[in-house]
């Protein structure tokens, strides 16, 4: 599931130390895109990846959801219902 926005219970040394993430640019640099945040299960721990280029390398980051204070879901297309006839 995509991710809009999340905040750490600890801080989350990723390109510096980040409190929270968004998928929002932040503009502290030319050209910086967005960050992905994705929340998925992996090896049976529920995660959230963060994945951003960092220096120009695609670069992930994987935070357990035990650090995990909130987040909020990115909007998702709701589901077409049958139409009745």
């Amino acid at each position: 599931m995509k991710l809009k926005y999340v905040q750490f219970v600890h801080p989350v040394s990723f390109g510096g130390q980040l409190q929270s993430a968004s998928n929002r640019a932040v503009g502290d640099r030319p050209g910086q895109g967005n960050m992905e945040i994705e929340l998925g299960v992996l090896e049976g721990v529920s995660c959230i990846s963060l994945s951003k280029l960092v220096n120009g390398v695609p670069a992930t980051r994987l935070v357990p959801l035990s650090n995990v204070a909130m987040f909020e879901a990115a909007e998702v297309e709701a589901a077409k219902a049958p139409a009745k006839k």
